[in-house]
């Protein structure tokens, strides 16, 4: 008796443990908890910090015309093309962003030769060279990482985002909230990390070797 009654339990808890067919997806439980990590959240906290639209070129961005190395300001969008196996990253000095406090940092970009990562970094120090970044390329994946004492630390490492344009403008979107980093794909969450800091205050521009992108825009603001 004492088994039959132990087995019929057993097969209520299995029975119990199966009633939800269909359980919520483990992104929305998240997303959910989570509600920095929906793209339209902030809206009415976000104010402008810097917005460049590369209408022209009034903001002194770097500007090339080599064997090595391609960049130009011209009919709305910044082309950048690294002719050689090394990329290279671009800033301005006149902007620096205070990364301790939450902000948001929006980049327009198109893939227009090439297979290498491109996209942005942030934190960037100019001598020491550490900073974090978020690149994409054309086999429509993704990587955030840091790069720090001469050495890359992998956060995402070709991460496959299927809304990826090969053809078009991808918005690449790093939003930080408190302790947490916030990664978007064409307002797509992608990504997220735990905040850490680096004293760099750069947020340069980056084209993969033997590539070449235009951005569109480049936007950062800040949340009140």
């Amino acid at each position: 008796m004492k088994n039959i009654y132990i087995k019929f339990l057993f097969v209520c808890l299995l029975s119990a443990c199966g009633s939800n067919n269909n359980p919520e997806p483990l992104e929305n439980i998240f997303l959910e908890k989570n509600p920095e990590a929906q793209y339209e959240w902030g809206e009415s906290k976000k104010k402008p910090l810097f917005l460049e639209s590369f209408s022209n070129n009034s903001r002194g961005w770097f500007i090339a015309n080599n064997s090595t190395t391609t960049a130009s300001v011209t009919s709305g969008y910044y082309f950048l093309e690294s002719k050689t196996t090394n990329g290279f990253i671009c800033w301005l000095n006149t902007f620096v962003l205070n990364v301790q406090q939450d902000f948001q940092v929006e980049i327009a970009i198109k893939l227009v030769s090439g297979v290498n990562n491109s996209g942005f970094y942030w934190s960037f120090d100019s001598i020491s060279k550490n900073g974090y970044y978020m690149y994409i390329n054309s086999n429509r994946q993704m990587n955030t990482g840091k790069y720090f004492s001469s050495a890359f630390e992998t956060w995402a490492q070709n991460q496959n985002v299927e809304n990826i344009s090969i053809t078009d403008y991808n918005l690449l979107t790093v939003r930080k909230i408190a302790d947490s980093y916030y990664f978007f794909i064409n307002k797509q969450f992608v990504s997220s990390k735990k905040y850490e800091f680096l004293s760099g205050n750069l947020v340069p521009l980056f084209v993969g070797g033997n590539s070449s992108i235009q951005v569109d825009y480049l936007n950062i603001y800040k949340f009140d």
